[in-house]
């Protein structure tokens, strides 16, 4: 009998040498050596955590703080001796009496590469879900909440980043430089997952879109074909079935609840008079009831959020960062989180997302701007969206003293506001408005107005995936409706807008007219980083150049509906009297003596390339 409990003793204390702690994740699942700031923090989750020993066997990376948090299942350790580190994998013990457990993390070599996007690009932005489905088998994933339903306009359809590898040539082909994807990480939402703002997990991409490894490997073949990569992050919110959301680090890891919605009033930033309640509605509440307002004044988020968009940075060796609700989260942190990105990336590109209707706020935004503004601005990029609204009205409208080609005028009449305002993004869609074809009656003509402006006019454009087939949309009727799928994404779809099979003639001449002046654009150094000079709106007819030293583009446009103007060069003869022909690369027609009179058809864009006299 004894020699029989002498052996279960045995075994027993064998069992509890042999158990292991339950660790869940360990945030961010690897680091790289030669960062420029030295530490790292690691976010440690798994059952009752917080009494386990944390031990680094690394040659380069020591312990200086470990901080428990007020659930008892996270760590955050911090680490310092990243910046002279060499890469290695070590061990990582977890120890908990007598449970052991080991993980090994990675160092790896930091990339050198070149980064950022520029007025020289012209961006292609699309909803992977709504692109092309390149991976049918994807479409329905276990564990993932929704499932595909292509019938429902706010469901999920299918689209993957597979399709927009397929698809490559088509943005090629098209004359575009970059690609703006929509939010591609996990979207574990029960209903309308598919936009991807709903984020459930910051380091994975989500399994209906593809892999984190198909993503490394889109990114791969777009830049082999030189088109640039912008990721769309999230700091504003997360999904509300994140999986962190059903055990709070700390209680202050989000603000208030679902019951209190933001105002959506960013200009509470700005506004000297403001009350504090005003501000908090518009900071300090959720965007929607199914997105967590996330709180970046705790430090412990404020950091995880930071060494995520730095993770993904480095890991998919991301070009530049459109950045959702720039203005909503709270602004020191903003500041903070600019500044730590260009510590390490010098030359990236951040695009904020800066939806207010004044320069003025919109500027406040951008670094080295000229406004004595409350907060110290960070972006390289702001989104131009009262350039967006003036090009949306301008074509809807007769020209009077404020309205009509004035309204593009008076916006540009600002930019002495901006830092830079040649990196200014600009659009005349995006996927939370109305499609710009709808948005001008569905009238060709104003269309072609507005992408001629938008192609040649200073800043950074993007084209909205189906702008240039002229889709249809309007943001009234329902987002899931506007963001329709691209025709040909689907293997039965009857339109196919990238083989160009059914598509109606004026579908065709949109995609035409657009392709030839986005291919025209990326070989024309004037209109890429040349000055720009307007002159002002004359008689329903507004006139502005593009130029360098050696090119001089002349943009002229006709408003009015139905009268062919003359252009009088005299009044434009401070840059025309030193050319002697033009040559009009829509019409694809030469203009002699240009420096005399010439007219032009009503709603109609001249694009004209300027000659000197023959020597």
């Amino acid at each position: 009998m004894k020699k029989i409990l002498t052996l279960i003793l045995i075994l027993t204390m064998n069992n509890i040498f042999a158990q292991k702690i339950d660790i869940q994740r360990i945030e961010p699942p690897n680091w790289w050596a030669g960062m420029e700031n030295d530490t790292l923090e690691l976010l440690f989750y798994g059952k009752n955590i917080k009494e386990c020993d944390i031990k680094i066997n690394s040659n380069y990376l020591k312990i200086s703080k470990i901080s428990k948090a007020e659930s008892p299942n996270y760590l955050f350790v911090e680490l310092t001796g990243v910046n002279s580190a060499k890469p290695e994998t070590f061990d990582i013990e977890i120890r908990n009496n007598n449970k052991k457990t080991t993980y090994k993390y990675s160092l790896l070599q930091k990339n050198k590469q070149k980064r950022g996007f520029s007025s020289e690009d012209a961006i292609y932005l699309l909803m992977p879900d709504r692109f092309a489905n390149g991976n049918p088998k994807n479409d329905n994933i276990k564990n993932m909440l929704e499932k595909a339903d292509r019938r429902n306009p706010d469901g999920r359809h299918g689209g993957d980043l597979e399709g927009i590898y397929q698809h490559i040539d088509y943005f090629v082909n098209l004359g575009t430089t970059a690609l703006w994807l929509n939010p591609i990480l996990e979207n574990n939402m029960q209903e309308l997952s598919y936009h991807g703002y709903s984020i459930t997990d910051f380091y994975k991409v989500d399994p209906r879109l593809g892999t984190n490894q198909s993503y490394i490997e889109l990114i791969q073949k777009l830049h082999q074909n030189n088109i640039k990569i912008i990721q769309d992050v999230v700091f504003n919110h997360c999904g509300k079935n994140h999986w962190w959301m059903h055990d709070l680090p700390f209680k202050n890891w989000i603000n208030n609840d679902e019951n209190s919605k933001t105002t959506y009033r960013g200009s509470v930033l700005f506004d000297p008079y403001a009350s504090d309640f005003d501000k908090k509605q518009f900071s300090d509440t959720w965007f929607v009831a199914s997105m967590p307002d996330l709180n970046q004044k705790n430090k412990f988020l404020a950091n995880y959020l930071i060494q995520n968009t730095i993770w993904w940075i480095e890991y998919a060796k991301l070009d530049g960062l459109r950045i959702d609700t720039y203005a909503y989260p709270d602004q020191n942190f903003m500041i903070h989180l600019t500044d730590r990105i260009y510590e390490e990336y010098p030359d990236i590109t951040l695009l904020g997302e800066t939806w207010l209707q004044k320069t003025s706020m919109i500027a406040c935004f951008q670094k080295n701007n000229n406004i004595n503004c409350k907060y110290k601005g960070g972006l390289t990029s702001v989104t131009d969206f009262p350039l967006f609204y003036a090009i949306k009205d301008a074509f809807n409208e007769k020209d009077d003293w404020t309205q009509g080609t004035l309204k593009i005028y008076y916006t540009l009449a600002q930019d002495f506001l901006y830092g830079n305002p040649f990196d200014n993004v600009i659009f005349v869609d995006n996927h939370d408005v109305d499609r710009f074809f709808s948005a001008v009656g569905n009238d060709l003509k104003k269309f072609k107005l507005g992408l001629a402006v938008l192609l040649t006019t200073r800043g950074i454009p993007v084209i909205q995936y189906g702008t240039e087939i002229a889709m249809q949309g309007y943001e009234h009727n329902g987002h899931g409706k506007m963001r329709k799928d691209f025709p040909g994404g689907w293997k039965n779809d009857k339109v196919n807008a990238f083989t160009m099979t059914n598509l109606s003639k004026i579908q065709i001449q949109a995609f035409e007219f657009t392709k030839k002046l986005l291919n025209w654009r990326k070989n024309t150094p004037a209109v890429l980083h040349g000055k720009l000079i307007q002159f002002l709106p004359y008689d329903e007819v507004y006139v502005y150049f593009r130029y360098t030293d050696n090119q001089t583009i002349m943009i002229a446009i006709n408003n009015s509906e139905d009268e062919t103007k003359r252009i009088d060069a005299a009044r434009y003869n401070e840059i025309l009297k030193n050319f002697s022909f033009g040559f009009d690369i829509i019409s694809e027609t030469k203009i002699n003596d240009i420096s005399k009179c010439f007219t032009i058809k009503p709603k109609t864009a001249m694009i004209i390339e300027l000659h000197k006299k023959n020597p």
